[in-house]
């Protein structure tokens, strides 16, 4: 058996480029926003560009390709400013040119044997809870499917229900409610899908 792959190493997160699809119009938050680009929503007085990249940096990424688009300009000035422990790179589309161009456009800029394909509107959730008994005593729901997460969260913070009951609760895999028992796990220290620093 002629295996060329059977003496390649595991790849790891330095082998790795993260490209951030970050190119949206964010048409539907433009009231509430303005002409910012969709990735540099504030959110709690910071880009939300920023939580996704202040996690990868926590889970080891360094190389960063970008993928922009509308008002690419303020993406990348803030980058530049705030963010100088990555190694980056920006994918500017000129024309919308959908996922897969966008995709296809920022792997050019790939220099790393392999990619992870990441959306930078991707969400996050973050229960607060007590030290002492693990009460839920607060939410942070925030993404394109926030909406779906809501009613847990507030009937975990109406019924007074703790971290262990959210663990126990079922939630189906794959969909978006598993978020909601990881990040249960997460406040706990013991998340399986994310870093637990």
């Amino acid at each position: 058996m002629n295996d060329t792959h059977a003496n390649a190493r595991p790849a790891t997160v330095a082998d790795t480029t993260c490209i951030v699809l970050a190119g949206g119009l964010g048409t539907r938050l433009r009231d509430t926003i303005g002409p910012v680009p969709k990735c540099m929503a504030p959110v709690c007085g910071r880009p939300f560009l920023d939580y996704l990249l202040r996690r990868l940096h926590r889970n080891g990424f360094r190389k960063i390709v970008l993928s922009l688009g509308y008002l690419h300009e303020q993406v990348e000035t803030w980058v530049e400013r705030e963010k100088p422990d990555f190694d980056f790179d920006f994918s500017v589309e000129r024309q919308p040119l959908g996922t897969g161009g966008a995709i296809a456009l920022a792997m050019t800029r790939v220099r790393t044997p392999q990619a992870l394909i990441l959306n930078g509107g991707e969400g996050l959730v973050k229960i607060i809870a007590g030290k002492e008994y693990g009460e839920i005593l607060g939410m942070h729901i925030i993404g394109p499917r926030a909406t779906d997460l809501i009613a847990e969260g507030a009937l975990a913070i109406a019924e007074e229900m703790t971290l262990d009951e959210i663990i126990s609760t079922i939630h189906s895999h794959p969909t978006v409610t598993e978020t909601m028992r990881e990040a249960a796990l997460q406040a706990e220290g013991r998340a399986i899908h994310t870093s637990n620093r």
